[in-house]
C-alpha cells in the first residue's frame, strides 16, 4: 500500500519507518565515583530518530560530592540542543529535578529545579524515576 499526503493526494515522501527497535538498557554511574546503582525495569523503544526510555534506579549511600552523571542510554544523544527531552523525578524528595542529555554521548546529568547540578551525595539513597524521549 502507498501513503499519500492528506492535503494534495500525492505520494508522501519518507513515510516509512526508517528504524524500529525495542529493548532494555542499564543505567550506570558515569560521574567517576565508581558507584553501583541498583537498577530496575529499564526499557526503550526507538522509532526513527526518536528514542523513548523509561525505568528507575536507586542511588547507594554516598558522601561523594562529584556532580551526578548517568550513562548507559541505549543510543548516543544527537549533537543538537533540540535533541534533549528526558524528564526525571524521585519518589522520596520534594525537590523536582530535570536532566540534561549530553550531545554525542549516552549520558545525562541531573539538576535541581533551580538549575544547580546535583551531586552524588545529594542523591544518596534516593530512587530516581526516568521517562522521556530524546533524538539520535
Amino acid at each position: 500500500s502507498s501513503q499519500t499526503e492528506s492535503t494534495t493526494g500525492t505520494p508522501a515522501a519518507s513515510s516509512v519507518l526508517s528504524h524500529y527497535e525495542t529493548g532494555t538498557w542499564t543505567a550506570t554511574d558515569d560521574s567517576g565515583a565508581g558507584l553501583t546503582l541498583a537498577v530496575s525495569d529499564f526499557s526503550y523503544t526507538r522509532i526513527g530518530d526518536r528514542v523513548f526510555v523509561s525505568g528507575y534506579f536507586a542511588y547507594p549511600t554516598t558522601s561523594d560530592t562529584t556532580n551526578a552523571k548517568i550513562g548507559g542510554l541505549p543510543f548516543n544523544v544527537a549533537n543538537d540542543n533540540d535533541a534533549r527531552g528526558l524528564t526525571v523525578s524521585w519518589a522520596d524528595a520534594t525537590t523536582l529535578a530535570y536532566t540534561l542529555p549530553i550531545d554525542n554521548q549516552d549520558q545525562f546529568r541531573l539538576y535541581d529545579s533551580s538549575g544547580n547540578a546535583l551531586t552524588n551525595a545529594t542523591l544518596t539513597s534516593r530512587t530516581i524515576y526516568i521517562s522521556g524521549v530524546y533524538r539520535v
